[in-house]
């Protein structure tokens, strides 16, 4: 049998799915393309019920994918969407509206900080400050619990009804970040075999260190804490090469002088590009903290 398409199966996904979902009264279904960090674009099967405003959004490249590795039917793949969508809208059903409360702006703002290049379209629509080849955003804390948390990038228009210059957002979120996201440091090796105990046996790296935040979402904005990496630096007597291995956490690599920086670029660039998931690329670019000078070059 001929191999569908992406295309053609989200069309045949959107054409079938309704006869999975009889006990809903659908008003709706169509497709959305929602376009995620660093611009990348993903295909969502949004299914509107009758009445209501809101609805669960499916991405629908991992079954597509699924079809194609496993050989699974189309029936087969219209099934496992069934399902999912009744879980999120069951999980809907029960959770409270996420709302932006403009008055709680000052102690829920935070920072997150992303790739310039590839997030042009959605910063020409939000404030922003650039940070060498990134920039540094500004997010809104909806909520944030055991599950996850669930937060709003704050536009031009949000800036303008808190009444908030740029300036100001960044010193109250810098303030919050730091406080919401506490830092987590360890050294790598002790991180992989505590985190993944029954997958490798991992090498000893007394010189590398993972550096993020406790909930390890969006850690690498901890590069904006000059004083965290300083501590560490002053704690081992060392300067310190800074890897943003992804937008969830840094590495952290001892030095006696600056003399590996093109090495480690390199390995980041391949990493960046066989490893690390599109939406989660942050840098090729790797820093330099200087003990004795006190400052984060590039």
């Amino acid at each position: 049998m001929e191999r569908m398409d992406f295309k053609s199966f989200c069309n045949a996904v959107v054409n079938g799915i309704a006869e999975y979902l009889l006990q809903y009264e659908i008003e709706s279904i169509r497709l959305e393309t929602v376009c995620h960090n660093n611009g990348v674009g993903h295909v969502g099967l949004v299914i509107l019920l009758q009445g209501d405003y809101v609805s669960p959004t499916i991405y629908l490249e991992q079954y597509y994918q699924y079809m194609v590795r496993q050989q699974a039917s189309l029936s087969d793949v219209l099934e496992l969407v069934a399902k999912e969508y009744r879980r999120v809208e069951d999980c809907l059903q029960k959770q409270e509206p996420l709302t932006v409360d403009l008055d709680q702006m000052q102690s829920r703002v935070f920072l997150r900080l992303v790739n310039y290049e590839r997030n042009q379209e959605t910063l020409a629509n939000c404030p922003y400050i650039p940070f060498h080849d990134m920039a540094i955003t500004f997010r809104y804390l909806v909520k944030m619990d055991e599950a996850g948390i669930a937060s709003a990038l704050i536009d031009y228009d949000s800036m303008e009804k808190s009444a908030c210059t740029v300036e100001e957002l960044y010193c109250m979120a810098k303030e919050n970040t730091i406080r919401l996201f506490p830092p987590f440091l360890m050294r790598l090796d002790e991180f992989l075999r505590t985190r993944f105990p029954q997958e490798h046996v991992y090498p000893e790296e007394p010189e590398v260190y993972i550096l993020s935040n406790r909930q390890f979402i969006y850690g690498a904005t901890m590069l904006l804490y000059k004083d965290v990496v300083a501590s560490f630096a002053e704690q081992m007597g060392k300067s310190v090469y800074i890897v943003p291995s992804s937008v969830n956490e840094l590495l952290l690599c001892l030095t006696d002088a600056k003399k590996e920086k093109e090495m480690l670029e390199n390995t980041l660039r391949e990493v960046n590009e066989f490893v690390v998931p599109d939406t989660e690329f942050l840098s090729d670019a790797v820093y330099f903290y200087d003990k004795e000078l006190g400052n984060i070059v590039g």
